[in-house]
């Protein structure tokens, strides 16, 4: 099963929003983004209210049990008789459906299952005068029987609805959310504790997903705790330690966690070898098994878990913090895919790697895709351009708080929210196309696009454009037409241009100027030719290159027909600007779409580029 959605109404300072997973078909990872204080926390934090998981909860050092008076709107808590409401679309896979259909074989189940694809589950939490008065989960899901002589047929029978229901529930993805991954992980790992709390039990279970990640045929039941408990049972510690010391069982279960130790060691060091650029040859992470006297015969078998650096040994707490983040973050999600049975995990990540170093980031940014998979999904949020992937822009999306009024956008201090907010969720794609000139909001996108053209330390053969949005335009025609006859260098404005004029007459280097064929480009060809003594054919317009172009500016290359196309890209209706291509090219460049040009627009710049060539050779 997959998330395909979520609906979110009343929590905290969520009025109601929508959240799509569908709007980039397998996408596996989701980016977050959006101004301080927006309210991305608030969104993480609600999906993961849908299905908390207890276990984890108790590893972070967390109640068990919600508070779940802390969902109420803040600026309705006097007084607050609704329901705050999580609700969560759900897809079934082939697989799924062929496990219902054998549930109903082994149940005598004569269930029509036809209709069973997605459907939506809803947590209610009900709440009178701001006291929480229970919780309810409703099922949109009407399983039937099959009609019987063209009569619909009529609803499964409360038992049955038990069987399926139960079923269904098991194929539920868990839900994991990690506002940070600086745990403590304890010095002993209890392995069969018949006394064990719950967050023993989590890293027992997370070492058995260590050992059978590192071979197929490992399993810490069979390889470990039976071996262990079958030896000798009925003898006591006294008697039982020495035997078992010198036994063929020990030797056995010492290879395992040797073998477990080299492969755990290679996907930590080996990433953070990655992370880092260098070879790290003498750091291992080394596991270790004891046995303690449980009473009545009972051996308690727990696991150390050590970092061997040269001939030290230390804790993992005793590391760096941001060793200890980036160890804790592969332990608790790489190992995932190895657990049998499992239905699947959305793993909720806020501001994840922010003690991070760039580079770091990066690193991180590639393990999600390697993490992520057909059971593994991810939703993070992030403030930062190294953790921002051009080719997930279809999944991204931007959540704004439209009570949050501040005087200039860019100064995003404001440490106190709003009483009354409204927090919303909007796909990256339809923000841009309806906000254009709303940067603050998406600058993290913008900086990972952003290509960083060589240092103007003597570039032959350049020609300085307009803006970055004919940069952007003019790089992409030039790499997909193989055309490299010249460097485009982006101004900031037709009358900008001046700096980079003085640097290049000061080094002596070629170059061109290209401006708009309209009013404004050639008044400022005039006064370059003028100021700096240029001569007509150093600075052109598009009009002087290219005859198709005369009377135009760069944008106007582009047919009408592509012109709708790329509107509809972003989802707006509203009249494409010269900042919807700025994205659109900056896009296109990342290689985070490809997109085919109409023959009209691919003749326009082929003739431009053409014309260029023509200039740079004279």
């Amino acid at each position: 099963m997959r998330y395909t959605g979520f609906k979110i109404k009343n929590f905290r300072g969520i009025e109601q929003t929508s959240i799509d997973l569908v709007s980039m078909p397998n996408a596996n990872v989701f980016p977050i983004v959006g101004l301080n204080e927006s309210g991305k926390t608030t969104v993480l934090e609600a999906i993961s209210v849908f299905s908390p998981d207890i276990e984890l909860a108790a590893v972070r050092g967390n109640d068990v049990e919600m508070d779940r008076h802390s969902f109420v709107p803040r600026h309705r808590i006097g007084n607050f008789t609704d329901t705050v409401e999580i609700a969560a679309k759900v897809s079934l896979e082939d697989a799924d459906v062929a496990r219902i259909k054998a549930t109903c074989l082994e149940h005598g189940i004569k269930a029509n299952l036809t209709y069973l694809k997605e459907f939506w589950i809803t947590v209610r939490e009900k709440f009178e005068n701001s006291s929480h008065i229970n919780t309810q989960t409703s099922w949109a899901l009407a399983m039937k029987y099959p009609p019987v002589k063209k009569r619909p047929g009529k609803l499964v029978t409360d038992k049955d609805w038990h069987i399926l229901h139960k079923a269904l529930r098991l194929g539920l993805p868990k839900i994991q959310y990690f506002p940070t991954f600086l745990f403590q992980i304890p010095e002993r790992i209890y392995l069969n504790r018949r006394d064990a709390d719950v967050q023993t039990k989590f890293y027992a279970e997370l070492f058995a997903d260590i050992i059978r990640d590192t071979h197929p045929d490992y399993d810490m039941q069979k390889q470990v705790i039976d071996k262990i408990e079958g030896f000798e049972p009925t003898v006591n510690f006294a008697e039982f330690f020495p035997a078992y010391w010198s036994s063929r069982e020990k030797l056995q279960i010492e290879h395992v966690f040797h073998a477990a130790s080299r492969h755990l060691s290679k996907v930590v060091f080996g990433n953070w070898s990655q992370m880092f650029g260098t070879s790290v040859t003498d750091k291992e992470v080394v596991i270790t098994s004891q046995i303690e006297d449980g009473g009545e015969n009972r051996r308690y078998i727990y696991l150390e878990i050590k970092i061997k650096d040269g001939p030290s040994i230390y804790n993992v707490r005793d590391r760096s913090l941001g060793f200890r983040w980036f160890f804790c973050f592969l332990l608790f999600t790489m190992f995932r895919a190895s657990r049998k049975n499992e239905s699947g995990v959305l793993f909720l990540f806020d501001e994840p790697a922010s003690n991070l170093h760039p580079r770091a980031q990066q690193q991180l940014l590639e393990t999600f895709g390697k993490v992520a998979g057909d059971k593994t999904m991810i939703i993070y949020s992030t403030h930062s351009h190294y953790l921002i992937n051009p080719r997930w822009l279809e999944a991204t999306l931007l959540v704004q708080n439209k009570s949050l009024i501040q005087s200039d956008p860019s100064e995003e201090i404001n440490d106190t929210p709003p009483s009354s907010a409204d927090i919303a969720t909007v796909p990256y794609k339809r923000f841009v196309g309806e906000n254009p000139d709303k940067i603050t909001y998406y600058q993290p996108i913008l900086d990972a696009l952003a290509y960083i053209p060589s240092k103007l330390d003597l570039v032959e053969r350049a020609v300085f454009v307009e803006g970055k949005s004919d940069f952007y335009m003019l790089s992409f025609f030039a790499k997909n037409n193989g055309w490299n006859d010249a460097v485009f260098i982006p101004g900031s404005g037709s009358g900008h241009l001046d700096e980079l004029l003085s640097l290049y007459l000061g080094w002596g280097a070629s170059f061109l100027v290209l401006l708009d064929d309209n009013g404004a480009g050639r008044k400022e060809k005039l006064r370059y030719t003028d100021e700096y003594f240029l001569r007509d054919n150093v600075v052109v317009t598009f009009g002087d290159v290219h005859s198709g172009c005369a009377g135009k500016k760069l944008e106007g290359l582009i047919s009408a027909e592509d012109v709708h196309s790329i509107s509809a890209h972003f989802k707006t209706s509203k009249k494409l600007t010269k900042k919807h291509l700025s994205f659109f090219f900056q896009e296109c460049a990342a290689g985070a779409i490809n997109w085919v040009f109409s023959d009209e627009t691919n003749a326009n710049v082929s003739g431009l580029l053409n014309g260029l060539s023509a200039r740079i050779a004279s």
